[in-house]
């Protein structure tokens, strides 16, 4: 089989502390450098990624501290890190990251270029090699209500271009791929999907007491917006009331000023309560919870509800997007709008047991589905057919 040189960039290493799609590429990555007829490049020297754990056998020793720019604790630093970034471009580690991406592409040795997210810097560089760009889902498409800010106005505009000018795409799931190609008429044979897989598949299997006592049910991730959890909270305020001892774990940020207000006036202070995690403390409350519940009203994959199957956790997931395609008959399915629908869900669930360990069986199969190998397979095959 023909060797290929594999580019990869910074661009997600850098905007994100953690996160869904820095897993996709740091696993992606890895895989990828173990498959004999495939070598990987990837220029980045600084990241304060969570994930990048699993690239440092391909960068090197990465250096974990924010920037400088960042380090500095005066007032105005904003303003005096853009003059900076200006007059001294050196120091901007995202300008040598890019530099040093475009030097590769120029250098008539790279057989792919897999950008990690939508900035088209390299447009003008890339010469004759083929670009290859994910797109994780339609989400600022299908619901601009809760995107509003000018950084997602330019997020857009260089998803549009990236999409447009890319040799080949690939999307997370068919229900990506389908919005894809509806909403920016995309030709179908332009679009490839392969699936993620469970970040948590490889963790340590051995059972550990339950991080929180009693029980709960768990919401993982982010919760502004369209992840709908203020309202998913609304619609189990009667179950609450008749079941003093249950209560909603919740990972992910802080609980913000509005949450704290919404549980506040519904006295559930106490009864809602946010967790930070590492990753077998996260393993550990999926197995323990009574449900996972993941009420969002769209998601391009929804890695949750994989990390959930794959842990024994009882899913309840909306009917909507990417969610049947990934659970398949391995979840108890929701509508999101409505009230009632949650909370019957998540009843259902809590006074069957013999429901849950159905739920058990059958999510741990259908989690056992997707790999990360297959993901990796796939996406080569799919650099292949651009040599």
């Amino acid at each position: 089989m023909t060797a290929m040189n594999v580019l990869f960039d910074h661009q997600i290493f850098f905007a994100q502390r953690y996160g869904g799609i820095s897993r996709y590429f740091a696993e992606l990555i890895a895989r990828l450098r173990e498959r004999p007829s495939v070598t990987v490049h990837l220029p980045l020297t600084h990241s304060e990624n969570e994930e990048a754990v699993l690239l440092e056998g391909i960068t090197g020793a990465l250096d974990r501290r924010p920037p400088i720019m960042e380090r500095l604790k005066i007032p105005g630093r904003g303003t005096l890190s853009s003059l900076i970034r200006v007059l001294v471009p050196a120091l901007d580690v995202q300008v040598r990251h890019q530099r040093e991406t475009k030097a590769l592409l120029s250098g008539g040795t790279m057989s792919v270029f897999h950008p990690t997210y939508y900035d088209g810097y390299y447009f003008d560089s890339k010469g004759r090699v083929p670009v290859v760009v994910t797109v994780f889902d339609m989400i600022h498409e299908l619901y601009p209500q809760y995107f509003r800010h000018s950084d997602d106005a330019l997020l857009l505009q260089k998803k549009k271009t990236a999409i447009e000018r890319a040799d080949h795409l690939i999307a997370i799931s068919q229900s990506t791929k389908n919005d894809l190609c509806r909403l920016y008429g995309v030709p179908p044979e332009k679009v490839s999907v392969t699936h993620l897989a469970n970040p948590l598949r490889k963790c340590d299997a051995s059972d550990q007491l339950p991080p929180v006592p009693g029980e709960y049910l768990l919401f993982v991730g982010e919760r502004k917006g369209y992840k709908n959890f203020q309202f998913m909270v609304s619609a189990l305020i009667p179950l609450f009331n008749t079941r003093p001892g249950l209560s909603l774990i919740c990972t992910g940020a802080r609980l913000s000023e509005e949450e704290r207000l919404l549980l506040e006036s519904h006295h559930l202070t106490g009864r809602v309560l946010h967790c930070h995690v590492a990753t077998m403390t996260l393993l550990q409350l999926y197995r323990h919870a009574a449900a996972f519940v993941f009420p969002s009203l769209y998601e391009g994959f929804g890695l949750p509800v994989l990390e959930a199957m794959g842990a024994g956790c009882p899913a309840i997931v909306s009917r909507t997007s990417s969610f049947p395609e990934v659970a398949g008959d391995a979840a108890v399915y929701i509508d999101p709008t409505d009230a009632e629908s949650i909370r019957n869900g998540v009843q259902g669930v809590l006074e069957s047991p013999a429901l849950r360990s159905e739920l058990k069986e059958k999510g741990i199969a259908r989690a056992a589905k997707f790999s990360w190998e297959a993901t990796a397979e796939q996406t080569e095959t799919i650099y292949r057919t651009l040599l």
